[in-house]
């Protein structure tokens, strides 16, 4: 995660990070349809808000092509700006991630309630997906947030001088604590580093396929149920129903010997 500020002058001299990251968060990116077009690395995908007649704000955010990342919102005003994907892995649960930019003189309601509607709109649909939100905060209270989705801030550092306006607000038990790391260029915003715990992967491979398992049992126990109660149902019908049956005849013989004794 980075505020990029005017990254399209940045860019040209942006140093290797000395890291390998699967999604890049940037904030405050001052791009356009057209300075978007220098934005290209190998091996990365890119999903752009960009703010609109206007210079400034905007969000980008790079994912590894290997993820087979999906853009399923943007929302860009002169008060905010932001781009959610979707991460789809075989080795986790899908991840929903949005990158926020909140202006410093942003009202702090408008961009609250944006929140809540957006991850309301998008958990229902992929309900099984952790999420992250991340971005350039500027002081905006999430304690609401956090606790009414189930979230935790990993910085616990400093991100630009002695203030902490940067986030990274996840659901995500696997993530280790984040990791500060130089900034880019002459950015007055320091870079943060999240990395996961790679033995937690196995896990839930073997979660998936006991599910996967159960889920064949349970359909099998259905349609063994399903031909046990048809299998009833005609039994019933021929031993009670049909005035023809073996059992029906016997009681009738029974009843007309009874009714000729009792008269005799």
């Amino acid at each position: 995660v980075e505020n990029g500020t005017s990254l399209g002058v940045n860019v040209g001299s942006v140093p290797p990070l000395g890291h390998k990251p699967h999604i890049i968060c940037l904030t405050e990116t001052w791009l356009d349809v057209h300075k978007q077009q220098i934005i290209k690395i190998d091996g990365f995908d890119s999903h752009f808000s960009n703010r609109k007649n206007r210079v400034g704000g905007g969000v980008c955010v790079l994912s590894s092509t290997d993820l087979n990342a999906t853009l399923l919102t943007t929302h860009t005003t002169k008060t905010l700006s932001a781009a959610w994907i979707l991460v789809q892995v075989k080795t986790h649960r899908p991840i929903i991630i949005g990158c926020i930019y909140h202006p410093p003189n942003a009202d702090h309601n408008t961009t609250l309630d944006y929140l809540e509607d957006t991850v309301a709109k998008l958990t229902p649909k992929y309900p099984t997906a952790n999420l992250v939100i991340t971005g350039d905060f500027n002081r905006l209270p999430v304690d609401n947030i956090c606790e009414q989705f189930g979230l935790s801030d990993l910085v616990d550092f400093s991100t630009r001088d002695d203030s902490k306006l940067d986030l990274i607000l996840s659901d995500v038990a696997e993530y280790n604590a984040a990791v500060k790391l130089p900034p880019i260029s002459n950015n007055d915003h320091c870079c943060i580093l999240v990395e996961g715990q790679q033995c937690r992967k196995s896990n839930y491979v073997q979660v998936q396929r006991r599910m996967h398992y159960w889920q064949i049992l349970l359909q099998q126990a259905g349609t063994m149920f399903w031909m046990l109660k048809m299998c009833t149902r005609k039994l019933l019908f021929s031993t009670t129903k049909s005035p023809f049956c073996w059992t029906n005849t016997v009681r009738r013989k029974q009843l007309k010997s009874e009714v000729i004794g009792h008269h005799g």
